[in-house]
């Protein structure tokens, strides 16, 4: 568990550091890595049945989140364009 706290708390440290810079390259690549990460968890559940709702919480997060930074970055485009 120790190790996957200082992974999560290097995440998120990458997302913050993304959120500052114009290059929307990292923000999607660690988009995708989210992603990849609900999808394991997509595919866990379906192999090995529901393990626990924290498991789920998570899971929605993973799957939601980059969808929302994908939108939020094509807004931003539009508006800034216009």
């Amino acid at each position: 568990m120790r190790y996957m706290g200082a992974m999560f708390a290097g995440y998120g440290i990458a997302w913050l550091d993304a959120a500052d810079h114009d290059d929307v390259s990292r923000f999607r690549l660690l988009a995708a890595l989210m992603a990849a990460g609900g999808a394991s968890r997509l595919i866990t559940r379906g192999t090995l049945g529901r393990p626990d709702r924290v498991h789920d919480v998570l899971m929605a997060i993973e799957l939601v989140t980059p969808l929302i930074a994908e939108a939020s970055i094509r807004l931003n485009r539009k508006a800034v364009t216009r």
